[in-house]
């Protein structure tokens, strides 16, 4: 995993998440954009994960003796 490219897809994420809620206005949300939240939450779950998990065995200390 390289936490670098992790870290900066976790933001463009997050990002694009506000980005659609704030777009959604007072008419609420379509059935496309609920879809494609869901979709964005799930991979950054899992980029969060993965992320904590690198942290937990060492992180970048860890990584210069691969």
């Amino acid at each position: 995993m390289d936490p670098d490219a992790n870290l900066s897809r976790q933001g463009d994420l997050a990002q694009q998440i506000i980005d659609t809620c704030n777009d959604a206005g007072e008419a609420g949300f379509t059935l496309e954009e609920l879809t494609e939240l869901a979709e964005m939450a799930q991979e950054l779950a899992e980029l969060s994960t993965e992320y904590l998990e690198w942290i937990r065995k060492g992180g970048f200390a860890a990584s210069r003796f691969e």
